[in-house]
């Protein structure tokens, strides 16, 4: 992709997400972990695709690193980020998750909010390209989104469900957008740049009209993807993740 990240300004914003009819047969599971993201598929026939996110970002393996740093307003992302601050005796940007989980939307910085929806549009944009080949190879389409987040206290699921929701809607619609106007989310992203998109995709987007996803907490992820055992057995599934560990039972 040739990159045209200081060209903003002149960028419509494609909404076309927003209108797209959902096949609830075939579903894109997201994992945007603490150190590591990761994506898989299934279809209609319980059939589960791992998806090697590394292969489009010029890494090994299924999962990426969640990474981040600005260098000279420049947003990089995974090893590329990693390489960066080593070269340059720079502090990462990691654990991003962890500002999710533990500050609501209005206290996070406005920084912080423009690196998460960012993050989002990016990991997005590495699950589809990562899917491209596998949906050629099985013929089949596949839609319907599931993402998985922390486990949260009862009084702030809610809330905390909404902004995981509208944050996966700008991230999806801000990669729409980068994808058709030919903006590359590789070496280097103009952030300055990026926060514009998103500012104007702010300006489209009601907080209500958001892509209907399901928000799993992560046990509960765990939990359905073995829940085929019809033992009567009861089990506990142990999340150990880089920055928490969720614990769920059935």
């Amino acid at each position: 992709m040739t990159n045209r990240n200081n060209k903003s300004d002149d960028i419509a914003i494609n909404t076309s997400v927003l209108n797209k009819k959902i096949n609830d047969d075939y579903i894109i599971g997201i994992d945007f972990g603490t150190s590591e993201s990761k994506a898989w598929a299934t279809d209609a026939d319980e059939q589960m695709l791992l998806l090697k996110l590394g292969d489009v970002v010029r890494e090994d393996g299924y999962s990426i690193s969640s990474d981040m740093i600005v260098h000279d307003n420049k947003l990089y992302f995974g090893k590329q980020a990693q390489d960066i601050a080593q070269e340059n005796n720079k502090e990462l940007i990691t654990s991003l998750k962890k500002h999710f989980i533990n500050y609501p939307d209005e206290n996070l910085s406005d920084n912080n909010r423009y690196l998460f929806y960012v993050f989002m549009g990016y990991l997005i944009h590495v699950t589809m390209e990562a899917l491209k080949n596998e949906t050629l190879k099985h013929n089949k389409k596949i839609y319907k989104m599931r993402i998985t987040h922390p486990v949260w206290d009862k009084s702030v699921q809610s809330e905390k469900k909404k902004l995981f929701q509208k944050m996966f809607t700008y991230g999806y619609i801000l990669r729409d957008t980068f994808n058709q106007n030919t903006i590359s989310w590789l070496d280097g992203l103009d952030f300055d740049s990026a926060k514009r998109v998103i500012d104007k995709i702010s300006d489209s987007v009601k907080d209500n009209n958001v892509l209907d996803i399901e928000c799993l907490s992560e046990p509960v992820a765990s939990i359905s993807s073995v829940n085929s055992d019809n033992t009567g057995r009861n089990r506990m599934v142990v999340d150990f993740g880089a920055g928490s560990v969720d614990i769920g039972g059935y």
